[in-house]
């Protein structure tokens, strides 16, 4: 383009320069040939451009229709992507509200069961401290009563030692009970 331009510059400056043919004052006639020479080279430069200009011009149209349509295109994928965007937003919102009412529902569902469970357990261990407290009072009784036999039988065997009459009263009294 810049040689093209350069060849412009030399040619219209030369034919400039003829024009002025080194004498002063004159006709209008005089530049006659002066402006043959540009017409015949600015037809000559535009026949000569016409074929390169028109395939420059069509390059850039084509550029800039697949450019207007690849911009199309990313028009339709970014519509559809905030579409899909926007329904994804409306159902978190449901979704949201849903796993809510999900969370809400075991909370109340496990303090029930968790006050079920803590209530058997409860009663459970009511039981097992009744049943424990019975076999242990039936022990310390069993024992109480085994230690009061055992220190009455001492007492008495004691006393029986101790007084002679006693004991022949108590060997009568057996011996009559055995017969």
């Amino acid at each position: 383009m810049t040689k093209l331009i350069t060849v412009l510059a030399i040619l219209l400056s030369s034919s400039l320069m003829a024009a002025g043919d080194g004498h002063s004052g004159g006709s209008p006639l005089d530049l006659k040939w002066a402006f043959v020479n540009t017409v015949l080279l600015f037809g000559f430069l535009g026949w000569k451009m016409k074929g390169p200009v028109t395939e420059m011009f069509d390059t850039k149209s084509k550029d800039v229709a697949e450019l207007y349509q690849f911009a199309g295109e990313k028009e339709k994928e970014a519509e559809a992507r905030l579409s899909s965007l926007k329904t994804k937003m409306s159902n978190l919102e449901s979704e949201k509200e849903k796993i809510i009412k999900e969370v809400e529902e075991e909370t109340k569902s496990f303090i029930s069961k968790s006050e079920s469970d803590l209530e058997a357990y409860l009663q459970r261990v009511e039981r097992d401290t009744e049943a424990k407290l019975s076999t242990e009072k039936a022990t310390l009784e069993k024992n109480l009563n085994s230690r009061l036999v055992d220190e009455v039988i001492i007492a008495a065997k004691n006393k029986l030692k101790s007084d002679s009459s006693l004991a022949s009263k108590a060997s009568a009294n057996i011996l009559s009970q055995v017969k």
